[in-house]
């Protein structure tokens, strides 16, 4: 609900290891359109340790600065999920 046309483009992808241990990095960009018509824009990093099929490793590097600003801005706009804590494991 808070990015609801959220268009993730992965720029570039880099696995090395074999399939009972491999690393998956990719590099990417997302980008939408908030609901007030200004555009959202962001870039990160998302590295992945897979063994045998199953994730067990997931790491997300994004501008978190330009993400809080965006969901503080969305939460002025009424989206009260913007606003919500981080859900904690």
């Amino acid at each position: 609900r808070i990015f609801p046309h959220l268009q993730l483009v992965p720029n570039r992808i880099f696995v090395s290891g074999p399939p009972w241990d491999m690393v998956v990095t990719t590099q990417w960009t997302v980008s939408d359109t908030l609901p007030d018509g200004q555009p959202y824009h962001n870039h990160g990093v998302q590295i992945l340790r897979i063994r045998m099929g199953v994730v067990v490793e997931d790491h997300l590097i994004e501008d978190n600065q330009i993400l809080v600003a965006t969901l503080n801005h969305l939460a002025q706009l009424g989206i009260s999920e913007a606003a919500q804590k981080p859900i904690a494991a």
